[in-house]
């Protein structure tokens, strides 16, 4: 019995050196967690040029003011006023008003039917006897309307006689009186030229309002648009100031070439709403710039990594030597301009290793890697007492070459979704968008809360036309 006692006592012994030997083994390690802290994100784009169209068609004005102006627009019922003239004169329109475009200026045939009712007076015998008599007749009267820009949107209108042109010239006698067929023409022309003015200038006030489209195209190009709802991308276009080119005139259309100085932004996550920009006053020193840029805010969110991560080194080992670490889960996280991969491991020790790196862009291979990769200031102080082999940078080189996440597949689909987007594409009923972007250059990362930001600038060219409705 004694020495069954003794041999017991012994074996116990044995075991307890043995379990003493393993759990120093396979010690146990719990550095304090790095915070979480996140940088502030002020990456603004760059302000580029967008070029707007606004086209109007003359058949809108010429609708507008044939509907406007019609029956009598003309009577003189004073037969001594322009110098005694003995005239009575009514016109009514008689045709449609034409309009065309003689370069930068609109031109005006207005149709006329002609009465003319002329006194003349003949003398006998010493006695004078007043007769009248009545013509009729047809005449297009032309005119031409300068228009020129003001910086307050408004439009400033110079119109002016143009000739004429007979369609139905009447036989100007009167009794003994010849009354010249140019004279009348003249009269007709003067007489109404400032009643013409002042109704082309107000149809065009109203028929070519070019504050009212400015303002619609200004306040819905900042609505930020869904480029792809697969993708969550969108666009938010937010303008600077505006300049214009003088007006054009090209195929029935009038012609109004504005340049947009905007920051466009593209994100994969709904943008933040901001305050809308009123229309500023218009710059009259047209900027020909077409260049066009708009900085992609490519988001990689942290669930998303943590993903990657786990399909990248979770459950798998890393040796050094004869020891192994096994990683059995992972979180990403960040602290400061740190990314910070805190791993729970197993094996030759076991707790938590906390890793931490700085993000940046592979161009060559288009991904994201982890530049400086190494454990946590905490982390390397624990484990040079207790587990310095894991110092030697085999296992952090290994670790590190897991963790690349790919960019290239990303970008791609967002500038082809982007350029699918402008395409002729309609912001409104009278806005259409169209463009083009090749050039891709990729930014400084971020952390934020969400996740790593990645400024995407593409650049190209991009437009769009504004039409009036009729």
């Amino acid at each position: 019995m004694i020495l069954l006692a003794k041999f017991s006592m012994k074996r116990a012994f044995y075991l307890l050196i043995i379990a003493i030997l393993f759990l120093s083994s396979c010690k146990t390690i719990q550095p304090p967690q790095p915070v979480h802290s996140y940088e502030e994100y002020a990456v603004k784009a760059k302000s580029s040029n967008l070029n707007l169209t606004i086209t109007s068609d003359i058949a809108q004005i010429e609708s507008f003011l044939n509907k406007k102006v019609n029956g009598l627009i003309y009577e003189d019922n004073d037969r001594t006023n322009n110098n005694n003239d003995n005239l009575l004169v009514k016109a009514w329109k008689s045709d449609r008003i034409e309009l065309g475009l003689d370069g930068d200026e609109l031109t005006w045939e207005v149709p006329l039917k002609l009465w003319i009712k002329a006194y003349y007076s003949v003398g006998a015998f010493g006695f004078s006897v007043t007769d009248s008599k009545e013509f009729s007749g047809e005449i297009v009267l032309k005119f031409k309307t300068k228009m020129e820009l003001q910086s307050d949107w408004s439009l400033s209108t110079k119109t002016r006689t143009n000739g004429y042109i007979w369609k139905q010239k009447p036989v100007m006698k009167a009794g003994p009186v010849d009354i010249p067929i140019g004279f009348l023409a003249d009269y007709l022309l003067k007489s109404n030229t400032d009643l013409m003015s002042k109704m082309i200038d107000q149809t065009i006030h109203d028929q070519f309002n070019l504050r009212k489209y400015a303002t619609e195209a200004w306040s819905n190009i900042q609505k930020p648009q869904l480029v792809s709802p697969e993708y969550d991308i969108w666009i938010s276009i937010r303008p600077i100031a505006i300049s214009s080119s003088p007006l054009q005139a090209n195929k029935g259309k009038i012609i109004h070439k504005l340049n947009l100085k905007a920051q466009s932004e593209c994100f994969t996550w709904r943008p933040p709403l901001m305050a809308e920009v009123p229309l500023p006053n218009l710059s009259l020193t047209p900027d020909k710039s077409d260049d066009f840029e708009i900085a992609v805010h490519t988001r990689m969110t942290y669930p998303w990594l943590n993903k990657q991560a786990r399909q990248y080194i979770q459950g798998k080992s890393f040796e050094s030597g004869s020891r192994f670490i096994r990683i059995d889960s992972v979180n990403i996280y960040a602290s400061k301009d740190r990314l910070i991969v805190q791993t729970q491991v197993s094996g030759s020790i076991k707790g938590t290793l906390y890793f931490k790196g700085i993000p940046v862009y592979d161009s060559v291979n288009q991904c994201i890697n982890i530049r400086e990769f190494d454990y946590d200031l905490s982390t390397r102080n624990i484990l040079h007492r207790s587990a310095n082999w894991l110092l030697e940078g085999a296992i952090t080189r290994k670790i590190s070459h897991y963790l690349t996440f790919p960019l290239k597949d990303h970008i791609n689909t967002v500038k082809q979704e982007m350029n699918n987007y402008l395409t002729a594409q309609k912001l409104t009923d009278d806005i259409t968008l169209k463009g083009n972007l090749k050039d891709i250059m990729i930014g400084e990362v971020y952390l934020i809360p969400e996740g790593l930001i990645i400024p995407v600038t593409l650049k190209g060219k991009l437009q769009a036309a504004f039409t009036s409705a009729p």
